[in-house]
């Protein structure tokens, strides 16, 4: 498949490993290198200081991984080949960025920004044990609210994330991660909007310290309850050797088999 004229791609890629620990801000200038070195046509904006035409998805925090991130491209007139530019992407980028496909989409289409409501999380967590946890839980989806402290502009101020905690249950026992053996895995729904809730600020309200010791992005989600809308190509790529031992990091993907598509209730 081919492009012939201006258009916008947008791209799905996953940050495993040890660059989990690079910002968003590290990951876009990464992102611009890597386009670059793909020879990728990319579209500038216009003025004194032009800047690529690259418009990201939610931030991810520094230290969490993703199987879900995404990013919109606009491209010069070119003819573009999708079946090979996922490889070719995954190529110039670090160890533990991987492209998992590559799409066109209608340049009208909203931005991610605007589309994403609501994000999947796997919490790997230690300290505390999983019957205490589920308490824990338990009591927390019956609370009318759930405070927790945030600075803004300078000023600590309370925020209730109730509402933006859509749900949240224990997906496994035991862990991956052989130093941690009593460790309990927890997969959350959190909105995105008005204020996106991070895994953090969950734990932060349980009556029970918990430790988190490793957070994934599963998927994100917009009102609808479906991924980010993208045109289908089929131009889905798996993981390099060159990227596979260092993003799966010894990591079982079980959790992710058992979550399969998103059921449930729309944002509150």
């Amino acid at each position: 498949m081919t492009t012939t004229k201006s258009q916008t791609l947008r791209i799905k890629y996953c940050k495993l490993g040890k660059i989990r620990f690079t910002s968003h801000r590290d990951t876009a200038r990464m992102w611009e290198r890597a386009l670059r070195r793909a020879e990728l046509p990319v579209a500038y904006t216009q003025g004194y200081s032009p800047r690529p035409r690259i418009s990201f998805g939610l931030a991810l925090p520094t230290c969490y991984e993703s199987n879900a991130e995404y990013l919109d491209v606009t491209i010069n007139n070119s003819t573009i080949d999708l079946t090979t530019l996922a490889a070719t992407l995954s190529a110039a980028l670090p160890v533990g960025i991987d492209v998992l496909n590559v799409n066109i989409i209608d340049p009208k289409e909203p931005s991610l920004q605007e589309t994403i409501t609501s994000c999947t999380w796997k919490i790997e967590t230690s300290g505390t044990d999983a019957s205490t946890l589920q308490a824990a839980l338990n009591t927390a989806m019956e609370a009318e609210s759930l405070l927790v402290s945030r600075t803004h502009k300078g000023r600590d101020v309370q925020d209730d994330i109730r509402p933006g905690v859509i749900s949240v249950e224990i997906a496994d026992t035991g862990t991956h991660t052989p130093e941690l053996p009593d460790s309990v895995t927890l997969v959350a729904q959190l909105a995105t909007k008005p204020r996106a809730i991070r895994p953090s600020d969950l734990l932060a309200c349980l009556d029970t310290p918990v430790e988190a010791v490793c957070i994934r992005r599963l998927n994100q989600w917009t009102a609808t309850g479906t991924e980010p809308p993208v045109a289908h190509s089929g131009s889905t790529t798996a993981l390099s050797d060159k990227h596979s031992k260092e993003a799966s990091n010894g990591q079982d993907n079980s959790v992710e088999r058992q979550l399969g598509p998103r059921s449930g209730p729309s944002l509150p």
